[in-house]
């Protein structure tokens, strides 16, 4: 039996180092996404949580200095 899904909104602001924001809004159900499209949604969901991880880390750093993290994968500022 299949049953219509619902649209769900979901959204996530990110803050950016050198200031601003982006905003990112999924606004679609996950059972309708194609393979590529669910695979293009996680790797942005992924990325999103990724930048904030590294941007916490640096921010609880006294001098917000890269973590050895961000030195090892290149993503120091």
């Amino acid at each position: 039996m299949r049953r219509k899904a619902s649209k769900r909104q979901d959204s996530r602001r990110v803050e950016l180092q050198s200031g601003g924001t982006v905003t990112v809004i999924l606004n679609c159900s996950v059972f309708d996404l194609t393979m590529e499209d669910r695979d293009f949604v996680t790797r942005m969901i992924d990325m999103v949580r990724d930048y904030e991880a590294v941007n916490v880390a640096r921010a609880s750093k006294p001098d917000g200095s890269p973590s050895k993290a961000e030195v090892a994968t290149g993503t120091e500022a």
